[in-house]
């Protein structure tokens, strides 16, 4: 599932860079390939923006699951970027697109020398039960 492929990832990464990349993640059974195909893709470019970019000293990547929705967050302690809702290269271009096709969202959060923490939003309502 996508946590364990989102854990055993960021094990690599973390080993390859050596930069501690802390993930936190939940096992989200049924999950639709869709789904956790654009999720994987959202953690790859956002910990590549973060390693080309950020010049962090740490990275924690967050999936989470509640009330009919995924969350899942990158977030870094680098230098942050000017623009806090930027509309970034053609990666984060990229990543507000995949979203959308899923009726997801990006949210950025950022300010100048504190880091950057990348939040996408994607609502599953778990099959067999009520959102909300």
């Amino acid at each position: 599932g996508i946590d364990l492929s989102l854990q055993e990832y960021c094990r690599e990464q973390a080993k390859r860079t050596q930069i501690p990349i802390i993930y936190q993640g939940q096992d989200i059974p049924g999950l639709p390939d869709e789904i956790s195909i654009s999720l994987y893709r959202f953690v790859q470019e956002a910990l590549t923006n973060v390693l080309k970019h950020a010049q962090a000293t740490q990275v924690e990547i967050r999936l989470q699951y509640k009330k009919g929705e995924i969350f899942i967050s990158v977030s870094d302690d680098g230098r942050g970027m000017e623009d806090s809702n930027p509309s970034g290269g053609m990666g984060l271009l990229g990543i507000r697109e995949r979203l959308k096709l899923l009726d997801g969202e990006l949210v950025t959060h950022s300010s100048k020398g504190r880091g950057t923490r990348l939040v996408a939003t994607v609502p599953w309502p778990r099959p067999g039960t009520q959102a909300g």
